[in-house]
């Protein structure tokens, strides 16, 4: 899986982003940037085409359901999302913290 930090890079400071859930416009360093390759699910590593997450859509339940119908998710993909959702949430608390 890709380094957060390494998404963090890639983010304009400026740039608007729209989350593909509930598809409302955020700054694109505060939004969650991932992408569906043949192996999966993954955090954004700079090659093919992506979409955003914000984090009340990270949070809510219903989000994955929708976002399943979206990407078409098979059931390891909504495992990955689980696990990124679990990391996005360690490294927003670490950054608290600092």
């Amino acid at each position: 899986m890709a380094d957060f930090e390494k998404m963090h890079s890639l983010a304009s400071a400026k740039s608007i982003r729209m989350c593909v859930v509930c598809r409302n416009r955020f700054v694109q360093k505060d939004l969650l940037r991932l992408s569906m390759r043949g192996d999966g699910l993954k955090v954004f590593d700079g090659y093919g085409r992506s979409f955003y997450l914000c984090p009340e859509c990270l949070k809510n339940p219903k989000s994955e359901d929708r976002l399943a119908k979206i990407k078409k998710f098979d059931a390891q993909a909504r495992h990955q999302m689980k696990e990124i959702i679990v990391l996005w949430e360690s490294r927003s608390r670490n950054l608290l913290q600092s």
